[in-house]
Parts: C-alpha cells; structure tokens; sequence
C-alpha cells in the first residue's frame, strides 16, 4: 500500500571531485524517514589516485520524532586493485529512536574485498 521515489545525481568535475546530491521520499513504506536529502562532495587523488576523501551532510523526516541531521567524512583506500578499505566519521543530531541522546558520534570502518 505504500510508496517512495528516489533521486541521486552526481557528476565529475575535472577528474577529481564528485558532487552528490540525493533525495528520497516515502509514504506508508514501512521507512523509518519519510523525506530525505543529502548532498556532498568527494575528491579522488589525496594519497593516491583511487582514494577518495569525502564530506557530505544529511537531513531526514523521522516518522513521529524530530527531524534527524548528519554529517560525515569519509576517506576510501584502495591499497590493492582488489581490495577497498573505509574509515569514516558521522556526527547524528536528534538520532531517531533514541530518547536518551540529543546527539551521536559514530566511528566506521570497513573493507570490500572483490574477488
């Protein structure tokens, strides 16, 4: 019975930065957000020339709670033609589901290996 549409965009610019913008809405999907939107950046070449250092920031319409805002950095390592390695950083205000913090701090890392 529900329903949701999806927007993403992006576009190298002199072959080292990738804009983004992203949207999202969903109505009675079964979603935790309703309404989505983020927009960022990514610069290839820092430290190598697949690696990409990343910014991008996030608002979200929470279902019965207060609007949720993020932002985050990443860089992406790619040691190996194989291998892909992220660590990354979020700052979440008004974390969804929690009625214990205003604010959140999450550290990521993770690793793709394609074979």
């Amino acid at each position: 019975k529900g329903y949701g549409i999806n927007f993403s965009a992006s576009r190298m610019i002199d072959g080292k930065w990738l804009p983004f913008v992203r949207a999202g809405y969903s109505k009675d999907a079964g979603t935790l957000m309703e309404k989505s939107i983020s927009a960022g950046f990514g610069y290839y070449g820092l430290g190598g020339e697949a690696n990409n250092l990343g910014v991008a920031m996030n608002w979200g319409q929470v279902a019965g709670s207060d609007d949720q805002y993020t932002t985050e950095v990443f860089y992406i390592m790619k040691p190996l033609d194989y291998l892909e390695v992220t660590a990354d950083i979020q700052y979440i205000a008004n974390p969804a589901l929690n009625a214990i913090d205003s604010s959140t701090l999450i550290y990521g890392l993770r690793m793709r290996l394609a074979i």
